[in-house]
C-alpha cells in the first residue's frame, strides 16, 4: 500500500495534498474537514508545512472519546502519542517529498515512524481544535491486529528506524527524543509482558534501563586524594523556592541524586 502511495504522489501537481490518499475502512472524516485544512492554510498565507486535527476513536463497546492531541511540544507527542497518524493531517507536497515519503520497509507503525521524520524537519504546524476525524475499532478485522505480541519483532523495527533517523539528525533536542523513543519501547515491553511475552518484555526493555539508569563513567576518572587529604562530601539542602511543587521536585532530585534532565528542569 505505501508504495502505492508514493507512486501516486509522484503524479500529483497539488500545492496541498491528504497524506493518506484514501481512508481505510475503519477510518471516516467529517464534512468539514477538508475546508477546515483549506481555512487554516488561507489563514496562514500559506506559510505552513503541515496542518493537523484531532480524531475520534469509536470503540467496539460503542464508547467515544478523542484521542491524545497536544499543540505543544509536537515532537515528543508525536513520539509518545502518534499525534500524526496518517488520517489526522495534511502536509505539503514538496515537504512531505523531502523526507523520503513512506519507508516501505517498516510493517507496523509506519505512519508514526513517517511522522518521527516529518517533525525532524521541524515544519511550520497549524492544529485545528475540533475532531475532524473518525476512527471505528474493527476488533479481529483490523490489519493492525487485536494484540502486540502477534507481530514481535515488526514494532521494534519502527523504533529503530525511528532512533537511526533521530541520531543521525541535526534536531537541537535529538538527546531528549531519544530518551522518549526508549520510553516508548518500555511501553510497548509492558505490552508484551501484558500479553504474556515475558522474554520478549525483557529483551526490549533491559537494554533501555542499561542506558537510562547506568550512565557511563567519566573518561578519565581524577586520581584519589592520599586518605589524609581526603574530605567528607559538603551536604547542603536544595535552595527553598517559592513555588512549593518545584521545591518538592527539587528535594527529591537532591535526596534521590536523580538528573535534573529526568523531570525535564533546564
Amino acid at each position: 500500500m505505501n508504495f502505492k502511495l508514493n507512486i501516486l504522489l509522484t503524479d500529483l501537481r497539488w500545492w496541498w495534498l491528504k497524506s493518506r490518499m484514501f481512508f481505510d475502512s475503519d477510518d471516516t472524516m467529517r464534512p468539514t474537514l477538508v475546508e477546515s485544512y483549506r481555512n487554516a492554510i488561507t489563514q496562514h498565507g500559506g506559510a505552513l508545512d503541515l496542518v493537523a486535527t484531532k480524531a475520534c476513536l469509536h470503540s467496539l463497546d460503542g464508547n467515544l472519546r478523542n484521542l491524545p492531541f497536544f499543540t505543544t511540544d509536537l515532537f515528543a507527542n508525536q513520539i509518545l502519542h502518534s499525534i500524526f497518524s496518517t488520517q489526522r493531517y495534511a502536509v505539503r507536497r514538496e515537504y512531505f517529498a523531502k523526507f523520503g515519503g513512506w519507508n516501505n520497509d517498516v510493517l507496523q507503525w509506519d505512519d508514526w515512524e513517517l511522522g518521527i521524520r516529518l517533525m525532524l524537519g521541524q515544519p511550520r504546524v497549524a492544529t485545528i481544535s475540533d475532531a475532524l476525524v473518525d476512527i471505528y475499532e474493527s476488533g479481529e478485522a483490523s490489519i493492525t491486529g487485536t494484540n502486540f505480541s502477534d507481530r514481535i519483532g515488526r514494532w521494534e523495527q519502527a523504533l529503530d528506524e525511528a532512533t537511526h533517523q533521530v541520531a543521525n539528525s541535526n534536531h537541537p533536542e535529538k538527546e531528549r527524543m531519544l530518551h522518549l523513543i526508549d520510553f516508548r519501547r518500555i511501553v510497548l515491553a509492558a505490552h508484551y509482558a501484558k500479553e504474556g511475552k515475558t522474554e520478549a518484555a525483557r529483551e526490549l526493555y533491559a537494554p533501555v534501563y542499561r542506558r537510562l539508569w547506568q550512565p557511563p563513567p567519566p573518561p578519565h576518572p581524577p586520581p584519589a586524594l592520599p586518605h589524609h587529604q581526603q574530605r567528607p562530601p559538603r551536604s547542603l539542602p536544595p535552595r527553598k523556592m517559592p513555588n512549593p511543587k518545584l521545591n518538592k521536585i527539587l528535594t527529591y532530585i537532591y535526596r534521590r541524586k536523580a538528573p535534573v534532565e529526568f523531570f525535564g528542569i533546564q
